[in-house]
């Protein structure tokens, strides 16, 4: 059983990695989505600064890709989903409207959130040494 929960566990950080660091680096960092440029402009939190922004963001994002790949610990996927919720309401009060196309905020962030659920079960149990 323990060998089960190691594979699941590695097997969803290496996915949640990829995500993150994905995320991070196409649409903020190489080419720049202007979708999220304008949120942040909507925010007018950042004016004249978006770009800046968006490109610290994806630095942000990538390291913690990077993060929750090698620390294997509960509270790295509390704060996954934190982070996630986060960002959801950030975008439900920016653009709405995102939430109407394909591959939207919301399917990618609750399956981001379910993954992050499923290696703390399989966390539990599991001692330091086999968390691989």
């Amino acid at each position: 059983m323990k060998k089960i929960q190691q594979q699941t566990i590695l097997i969803a950080s290496i996915t949640l990695s990829i995500v993150w660091i994905y995320q991070g680096l196409v649409p903020k960092i190489l080419y720049t989505d202007y979708g999220e440029i304008a949120m942040l402009k909507h925010t007018k939190l950042f004016e004249g600064n978006e770009k800046n922004i968006l490109n610290i963001i994806g630095w942000a994002e990538i390291v913690f890709g990077i993060v929750i790949l090698f620390v294997r610990t509960k509270s790295i996927h509390i704060i996954n989903i934190v982070a996630l919720l986060l960002l959801l309401t950030g975008v439900f009060y920016s653009d709405m409207i995102m939430f109407t196309t394909q591959f939207n905020p919301f399917s990618l962030n609750v399956l981001m959130i379910g993954i992050s659920v499923i290696v703390m079960v399989n966390l539990e149990g599991l001692s330091k040494k086999l968390r691989i």
